[in-house]
């Protein structure tokens, strides 16, 4: 039996600089003024007021701790654009994280995604499903990527797929909350969130592979 390895964090950690400057101060009072406006117009009001001796990202930063303390609110809670979901918490029963080693077969794991595509000058929102099991795939387009559109695309995929949908695998948009959930657990479809988005090899590999989901490179 090996002895555990001990931490090699230091006992006195070297905290940031702007901790210990007016800086900081100065950044709030401009953004309590001002809720809207983001780093680099802060960093650029104060950088010409010659009161501004850090970079946009430390601004950023020092943003950033300011609302996980309190202090601030987010630009969309101040602007009224829509609520902060914040970090998706799984507390209910047909909600889950992926993780590998997850049960496959046929209606299992159906990646779900959708792609921004153009038609005669109009955006448009492409949802795709793909079943790794029998390579069916169900298309259909929206105005909007929105939970009541996914929750639409659910329904629709779930009476096209040839087999009988169990498990259905998304990323962490917005989109596949509310009404999308809902959908799912009204058609007893459990789903599946990754920790990164479905274009990737390990999670939504057959989404890329099917030619239904370009990687964001080719956009």
């Amino acid at each position: 039996m090996g002895l555990e390895k001990r931490s090699c964090r230091p006992h006195n950690v070297r905290k940031p600089t702007w901790l210990r400057s007016k800086t900081y101060e100065l950044v709030i009072a401009l953004r309590k003024a001002h809720p809207t406006e983001g780093k680099e117009i802060i960093h650029a009001t104060l950088l010409m007021q010659g009161k501004m001796p850090f970079s946009v990202t430390t601004v950023g930063g020092l943003l950033r701790y300011a609302r996980e303390r309190g202090e601030i609110t987010t630009v969309q809670q101040a602007s009224g654009r829509g609520r902060y979901k914040g970090r998706r918490v799984f507390k209910k029963g047909h909600v889950q994280r992926w993780r590998p080693g997850m049960q496959r077969g046929l209606g299992c794991l159906v990646q779900i995604d959708h792609m921004s595509m153009y038609s005669d000058g109009k955006k448009i929102k492409h949802f795709n499903a793909v079943c790794p099991g029998t390579r069916a795939i169900v298309i259909r387009a929206f105005s909007s990527a929105s939970s009541r559109s996914a929750g639409e695309f659910l329904r629709e995929m779930f009476r096209e797929m040839p087999v009988c949908v169990k498990t259905v695998q998304v990323d962490t948009g917005s989109e596949f909350r509310g009404e999308f959930e809902e959908v799912a657990k009204e058609l007893g479809v459990k789903i599946c969130v990754t920790s990164e988005e479905p274009g990737t090899e390990r999670d939504g590999g057959t989404l890329v592979r099917r030619g239904c989901i370009f990687p964001k490179r080719s956009t």
